[in-house]
């Protein structure tokens, strides 16, 4: 198979794992791959080359905008926490705010490694990829989560300071 240039790919609308190197592994993939997504991919493929062959590129308003690449897929973003907001402040010291951040987006198939997916979630992503109606998708869940120490007056008027687990998400993936 050609390969395939990573640079201009959104002007060709093909997704970053079409232009991977293939070797025995991604060979292997590729053939495991559900019928409508293999024609998917060969389908793109086919288009970027034949706009290569004729050197062309697609119309502007049909590339693959950056947004629409990350929007959807699973990952770390912002939620910020304002203890002040939630009427805590009468009680929390420090800090009055923090981030917290939370997971959101599509565990879609394949799944990409840096996701960190259990084994069940790989098959449940597949199941779900195959027959959309039979099983629901694997869920974006934070995978990492990290404390934050808190400064509080306690019940008995104490000043309190306490390290509270898992109040930050470091990192999401699909399970």
């Amino acid at each position: 198979m050609a390969r395939l240039p990573l640079s201009g790919s959104n002007c060709a609308r093909l997704m970053r794992d079409d232009t991977i190197h293939v070797n025995e592994d991604v060979e292997e993939a590729i053939r495991r791959l559900p019928e409508h997504l293999y024609n998917d991919r060969v389908f793109r493929i086919k288009r970027a080359l034949d706009l290569s062959m004729r050197q062309q590129i697609l119309p502007k308003e049909q590339w693959t905008k950056y947004e629409e690449k990350s929007r959807l897929r699973c990952s770390k973003k912002p939620l910020h926490v304002n203890f002040k907001e939630l009427g805590w402040d009468d009680w929390i010291i420090a800090p009055l705010e923090y981030e917290a951040y939370h997971c959101e987006g599509v565990c879609d198939f394949p799944l990409r490694s840096h996701l960190e997916p259990t084994n069940h979630a790989i098959i449940q992503t597949l199941m779900n990829s195959m027959d959309p109606g039979s099983t629901p998708p694997s869920c974006c869940v934070p995978t990492k989560l990290t404390p934050i120490s808190i400064l509080y007056i306690d019940a008995g008027n104490n000043v309190v300071y306490k390290q509270y687990e898992d109040m930050v998400v470091e990192s999401c993936g699909c399970r």
